[in-house]
């Protein structure tokens, strides 16, 4: 396994290379207020081998850029993962690594990439702050000495003016945590296509009421929205507002519906939605069936990216938009109502960059999102922060990643259901009986047709008889 810790920190607080407390294999941070990404490489031979991968249930050929496998499987929260992890990953004298995985429940992004050429899988956390920002990161961190593993690189960096407006420029110390434990001063730059939004930039999520069978996600802004300035994009007016969806299989999207928006001129249905173009849409061939319950549906969902429409500079705020969802006939239940759990949308601006920019390699880029490889290769990315996402309780307490949704099903307590019950019970046995009175009325016609035939060859036997005497 390899490891590697870069802490981040304000260029305004610098970090005294005295310091930084470096010994063999190990090295004490005290106080330190930064944000930490924490990136663990393992071997193939390193993983639980009882469940490593599972086939994908999607398969997406559309676009060269993006993966020809997707999979999708619902993860409301990560206590289980994180538990999965103490338990099979960790040794159980390990406090250090027990209180590693304990920090991925707090972590802002979550990673999991598995390289099949180098057949590696990289888990990659993000915290934008400690877990107290004001007393800051404070911790030990080691390095296995037993010589073969891989010591533990640490990097305590702080962004510094860049040359290139696409550029990233970190400057700082980098720490190997072997026998000798040097810390070594560094200066580098690196292209990245994902840039943060001013704080003012944020949007939530919810549902309208009632949801009713078909739900209305609505997206909403409470401050104006502002095309990201930046000398890296060649008009920042050819900039797109964008937003993807995860949904599961109990909602989905209608393609004939949304598809609406890149007809010319533009369907009112759409402009009044906010919708200004469908991108893709996941699975888009062949189409799904729209009336399949959920229960006959095998593919695990949907996933949608959409172009926002972008209101003028003069419209009020609150902006909105709200996208159209359908939902599945669900199982009955008693009490007539089901609660679905889905991940809040991704909303982001998309820019092309600057004629000429190359975006090479970035040692913390992250790929492979779904909606990334749908754009070009020369296009820079924007992402908004929803300040709505965390606000449901799930089972450790701690931030949900989807949103409970309450939807009406058929109520067995109710009295519809026990008609429908009855009702089904006596259509069945009508139908019984009807069919049994058709053959009754069958079998006794054939029967009646025999005994004349039988009745017409007795009475033509009789007079040849008498005439033989």
């Amino acid at each position: 396994m390899r490891r590697r810790t870069t802490f981040v920190h304000d260029p305004a607080a610098p970090v005294n290379p005295s310091d930084l407390k470096a010994s063999s294999h190990e090295l004490r941070i005290d106080g330190l207020p930064a944000a930490r990404e924490e990136r663990l490489t393992f071997a193939f031979q390193e993983l639980p081998q009882e469940k490593t991968f599972t086939a994908p249930h999607v398969l997406s050929t559309r676009f060269a850029n993006t993966p020809s496998l997707q999979y999708h499987s619902l993860l409301p929260s990560l206590e289980h993962f994180v538990s999965y992890i103490q338990k099979h990953a960790c040794p159980h004298s390990s406090i250090s690594c027990l209180d590693a995985a304990g920090a991925l429940y707090r972590a802002d992004t979550l990673d999991l990439d598995f390289d099949s050429i180098s057949h590696t899988l990289t888990l990659a956390a993000y915290w934008s702050h400690a877990p107290d920002p004001k007393a800051g990161w404070s911790e030990t961190i080691s390095s296995a000495r037993d010589g073969e593993s891989a010591p533990v690189e640490v990097g305590i960096l702080s962004l510094e003016k860049s040359g290139e407006p696409h550029d990233l420029t970190l400057s700082g110390h980098l720490i190997t945590l072997d026998a000798s434990a040097h810390v070594s001063p560094t200066f580098f730059s690196f292209p990245s296509r994902h840039h943060p939004l001013p704080s003012s930039q944020i949007f939530s999520t919810s549902f309208l009421h009632p949801t009713g069978l078909h739900p209305t996600l609505q997206l909403t802004f409470p401050n104006p929205l502002s095309t990201p300035s930046s000398p890296s994009t060649d008009n920042p007016s050819s900039c797109a507002l964008h937003t993807y969806l995860t949904l599961p299989s109990s909602l989905f999207p209608d393609i004939y519906q949304l598809s609406a928006a890149n007809s010319s001129p533009p369907s009112p249905f759409t402009i009044h939605h906010n919708i200004s173009r469908l991108l893709t849409i996941t699975p888009s061939a062949p189409p799904p069936d729209l009336e399949a319950p959920v229960w006959a549906h095998s593919p695990w969902g949907s996933s949608v990216l959409l172009e926002l429409r972008i209101p003028p500079s003069s419209s009020p705020t609150p902006f909105q938009a709200t996208i159209p969802l359908h939902l599945r006939y669900q199982e009955p239940v008693a009490g007539g109502k089901r609660t679905l759990r889905v991940p809040d949308p991704i909303v982001f601006w998309a820019c092309p960059a600057e004629e000429g920019t190359k975006f090479n390699v970035n040692p913390f880029d992250r790929v492979g999102l779904g909606w990334d490889g749908v754009f070009g290769p020369r296009t820079a990315f924007w992402q908004m922060k929803n300040v709505g996402r965390g606000r449901n309780n799930d089972e450790g307490g701690g931030r949900a990643l989807v949103r409970d949704i309450e939807v009406p099903v058929l109520d067995l307590d109710g009295w519809v259901a026990r008609w429908v019950q009855l009702g089904t019970v006596l259509v069945v046995l009508g139908g019984w009986a009807w069919l049994m009175w058709l053959l009754g009325r069958l079998v006794l016609g054939d029967w009646k047709k025999r005994k004349a035939e039988e009745m017409g060859e007795r009475k033509g036997k009789g007079p040849e008889e008498k005439k033989r005497q």
